[in-house]
């Protein structure tokens, strides 16, 4: 005899752990399938030796009381265990002819001391993101009536719905090195298709809320939702894969696993890929499936990355490093992130350098020092290389670009030069396969005009009882986006469920 739940979740990232742990939290009887071993998805983390690495995010927002992060830690119960550390005055901007950082002053006050000739223009593009993010609050707050006058309560959301960062950049700011530094967002597309609402609302939420580290690593905050979620009764099921989630054509019915396993169920929330989900719908095909299928076969993913992990002598002054460190070889982002999507490596990048040794015992973590590099990489580039060459021609290629790049930061950070015991690299072929991420993508589907807020994936309306989260779905990518995504599917499945 089949199990019955009430609820299966397929996928443990974030925004699937969020939505389990509301829905075991109200009652519900949960099931979260992994087809990984361990949860977390890009929040996980791995060993090598005496090196603990994060394996892709490196800090979150919004763990603050009120915010969306810290609300969820307090709404499933475990607020009072769940300790971060504040980063936010330990990030670093290498440019070519200067360094800026934030231990003096938050990101557009930095900008406005370091180029003081471009106040008043980089004042008024801050102003704009705020006022943006500002009616993004206020829209979230209305309900009932009052959401037939969005066009009086947030003019600026609807002015500024179809423009773009790359819009707002060129109007206002003329220097190039302010330019680049105010499209330096978590995207992966050139600034004049990112959307200006995405950009608006990363900006603001970090400076309103601040950026932290979990005590124990990026890890340790999926493992205290997953915790939760098992407290409040939920099963949870590591390296068990979805293999079919079965429907009437109405509604679904049952899930079954790759081990055979099947589950009936009256919902099923998808934390991975919605073309993956539709190819595992067993059932009639109706006329809003074949919608659902046709506007995937739109979607946009964003561009990947090219990761290397270090493991770093002990004993050096690590924790006067900053923590998080982004070089820019070059203020071209249009240029650079086109050629990216051309399937090349440009000669000249924006790399990202995290030191979580530089939070010493705050960080919480009593592992040998460690460090990961970080630049966007194109997918197709090492497709070509492992079909061309095989495995061996591959591993070689993509060790020598991993000293490749270690021998370019090492020009910012010499502090790195002969401190380098450990590394590994990880492509975009690595994240597929570790993340199943269609083309290893780093933000699911790229924030772009037509892909964020409304327009983005839905969380519900192809069948009854199907739900989706994560960074595929709306609102948006990024840790604190795929933790919305994640209550916003528990909250209607919650409802449909009564």
């Amino acid at each position: 005899m089949a199990k019955v739940f009430d609820v299966v979740v397929g996928g443990s990232g974030m925004g699937g752990l969020t939505a389990a742990s509301l829905l075991a939290a109200r009652g519900l009887k949960t099931l979260i399938l992994e087809r990984q071993h361990t949860v977390g998805g890009y929040m996980g983390d791995f060993y090598r030796g005496r090196w603990r690495f994060d394996a892709a995010a490196s800090f979150v927002g919004a763990v603050e009381k009120g915010g969306e992060v810290g609300s969820l830690l307090s709404e499933i119960g475990v607020a009072d265990r769940a300790a971060f550390v504040p980063v936010a005055d330990s990030f670093r901007l290498l440019l070519p002819d200067r360094e800026l950082n934030t231990r003096a002053q938050p990101y557009i006050e930095m900008l406005v001391a370091a180029f003081p000739n471009q106040r008043r223009q980089i004042e008024r593009f801050g102003r704009i993101l705020s006022s943006i993010d500002a009616e993004v609050l206020r829209l979230e707050s209305l309900n009932g009536w009052r959401r037939l006058l969005v066009p009086f309560y947030c003019p600026r959301l609807l002015r500024y719905a179809r423009t773009t960062v790359g819009d707002l950049i060129s109007r206002e700011l003329q220097d190039p090195a302010p330019r680049a530094l105010a499209a330096n967002f978590p995207a992966t597309a050139p600034p004049s298709e990112i959307s200006l609402l995405f950009a608006a609302t990363v900006l603001s939420k970090g400076q309103r809320g601040g950026l932290y580290y979990p005590v124990g690593g990026t890890a340790a905050l999926a493992r205290w939702i997953a915790e939760a979620a098992t407290q409040h009764g939920a099963e949870l099921r590591t390296g068990t894969a979805v293999a079919a989630i079965e429907h009437d054509g109405l509604r679904v019915r049952a899930v079954r696993t790759t081990s055979g396993e099947r589950f009936e169920t009256r919902a099923f929330v998808a934390d991975f890929n919605p073309c993956d989900v539709l190819a595992n719908l067993e059932g009639p095909e109706t006329r809003h499936i074949r919608a659902a299928q046709r506007r995937t076969s739109r979607f946009r993913y964003s561009a990947s990355a090219f990761i290397v992990y270090l493991g770093l002598k002990e004993g050096l002054h690590w924790s006067k490093e900053f923590f998080f460190n982004t070089i820019f070889e070059t203020l071209d982002l249009e240029n650079l992130y086109k050629t990216i999507g051309r399937g090349e490596v440009p000669d000249q990048s924006v790399i990202h350098v995290v030191f979580p040794c530089a939070l010493g015992q705050r960080g919480g973590d009593t592992a040998a020092p460690t460090a990961k590099i970080i630049t966007v990489a194109p997918y197709d580039l090492f497709a070509r290389w492992r079909g061309e060459g095989g495995l061996d021609d591959y591993h070689r290629r993509k060790n020598e670009l991993a000293d490749r790049l270690i021998e370019r930061v090492c020009r910012y950070l010499p502090s790195l030069r002969g401190a380098v015991v450990f590394r590994e690299a990880a492509s975009p072929l690595t994240l597929e396969q570790w993340t199943g991420n269609r083309r290893g993508a780093m933000y699911g589907l790229e924030p772009t005009v037509n892909q964020f807020g409304p327009m983005r994936w839905p969380n519900t309306g192809i069948l009854r009882g199907l739900y989706f989260c994560g960074h595929y779905s709306r609102p948006s990518p990024g840790i604190v986006g795929t933790c919305y995504s994640g209550r916003f599917a528990a909250e209607r499945a919650s409802r449909d469920l009564r």
